[in-house]
């Protein structure tokens, strides 16, 4: 048994506290619940000094009182347990809990906000930080942003041919939300598109779906062209499993025939459904349209010109990088938010 357990001056200390503050009483509080009973001995002010003192005088002096006082783990002018010899970081956590509902409940009155001590390393732990976001790809946990607040600028994105489903990572998005025009994003893409590639590899690895299985190991391969510097060999491939899944699935997947898939006036219609729809099939409606031949010179990546109208400006490496990612976002969304490979 812990020494100070039975140290005379110890308990002699504590008994006379216990009797002279208000334990003999409940102190309580009260809010939406009623009147709750709080024992009063974790803010008396008596007993958490005459424990301090009591502690000082006692054998453990040279030991155990330094060691708690060096944590904070008694001291009178703490409220609370950690006044009262609890590690504050044991009720850290809790605390940011009580503190957030509270400050939502506004029928709590008189309840300590700092019973459980200063936790304002919660707020900064957790800056930035962009949890219990359902109606958006995961992706997007990191940006600071929400589709919403940037509508037009997003819109215009994936006009671009660009999708912001799945890929790219948060901090792309945010690089491409800031670029000024076209030519600026598609150099942000061009910049990153080692990173970029890798997130699509990594995100078609982890499609389990048995039908889904082919389309995402074609992805790969065209990834695998695309290191080893065969850009045509990569944009075709990966256009190709970009033309399969809009022509051959979208219907299951979007419960929509082709031609409102494809119609760029058809944005409202899926920006009702959800953004993580949107984010990834709304690109496809500039991709697959146009008719061109060699003497077009399309802007930025299309389905037709890589198709039909093989040039050197159709073919380059950040249209490779573009037709990839949009395979692998449009991929991602038919298997995890849509039916279509169930």
């Amino acid at each position: 048994m812990p020494s100070y357990v039975l140290d005379p001056a110890l308990q002699s200390a504590a008994s006379a506290a216990l009797r002279a503050s208000s334990l003999t009483g409940s102190q309580g509080f009260k809010g939406i619940l009623g009147s709750i009973q709080t024992p009063s001995y974790l803010s008396d002010p008596m007993l958490k000094s005459a424990v301090s003192k009591a502690l000082e005088v006692s054998s453990l002096s040279t030991g155990l009182t330094n060691m708690l006082r060096g944590s904070s783990m008694i001291n009178p002018k703490i409220d609370g347990p950690a006044g009262l010899g609890f590690p504050v970081s044991l009720f850290a956590p809790m605390q940011s809990i009580v503190d957030t509902q509270l400050t939502s409940l506004k029928g709590f009155t008189g309840l300590q906000a700092s019973l459980l001590g200063d936790l304002s390393w919660i707020s900064e732990l957790t800056k930035g930080l962009k949890l219990g976001r359902p109606h958006l790809p995961s992706n997007w946990r990191g940006v600071e942003t929400e589709p919403d607040e940037l509508e037009d600028e997003v819109r215009a994105i994936l006009e671009e041919g660009i999708p912001l489903a799945w890929v790219p990572s948060a901090r792309v998005i945010e690089l491409l939300l800031a670029a000024p025009d076209a030519s600026s994003r598609r150099r942000v893409i061009s910049n990153n598109h080692k990173g970029i590639v890798t997130s699509c590899e990594r995100l078609v690895s982890r499609l389990a779906q048995k039908r889904a299985l082919l389309y995402g190991d074609m992805i790969r391969k065209a990834i695998n062209a695309l290191r080893d510097g065969h850009v045509e060999a990569a944009q075709s491939l990966a256009t190709n499993v970009l033309d399969t899944l809009v022509t051959q699935h979208s219907k299951a997947a979007l419960q929509a025939p082709l031609g409102v898939v494809t119609n760029v006036a058809s944005y409202k219609k899926f920006r009702k459904r959800s953004w993580r729809l949107t984010l990834a099939v709304h690109p496809v409606t500039t991709i697959m349209s146009g008719r061109y031949t060699v003497d077009d010179r399309p802007d930025g990546y299309r389905r037709n010109a890589t198709a039909h109208a093989i040039t050197r400006h159709q073919y380059n490496r950040i249209n490779t990088v573009l037709a990839i990612m949009n395979a692998t976002s449009l991929l991602t969304c038919f298997v995890r938010d849509t039916p279509a490979f169930d």
